[in-house]
């Protein structure tokens, strides 16, 4: 996969920043607020987004996210993409 995302130590690329429309988005920490950014990108994320999913967050911490509270913050149609997506090994990064 040939994307590429700039990234600065634990902070998301400023492409993104729609996403988070809400929040202050230079405070955004990948580690310290992994589960809301994961629930963004995974709910309103488009092409890229998804390919930055596949790459920095493990297949499992997906699957995890999706199975515990994939049903209460994600639409049904996301819902649906994600369970489907993290069925496909031959995706994430190894």
């Amino acid at each position: 996969m040939n994307s590429s995302f700039s990234i600065v130590m634990n902070n998301l690329p400023i492409e993104f920043k729609k996403y988070f429309w809400d929040c202050d988005f230079s405070n955004l920490d990948l580690i310290k607020n992994k589960n809301f950014i994961l629930g963004r990108l995974l709910l309103f994320g488009d092409l890229n987004a998804i390919k930055y999913v596949i790459k920095y967050f493990n297949r499992t911490e997906v699957k995890d996210y999706i199975a515990k509270k994939g049903t209460f913050v994600l639409d049904t149609s996301s819902f649906g993409f994600w369970k489907k997506i993290v069925e496909y090994n031959d995706l994430w990064e190894k």
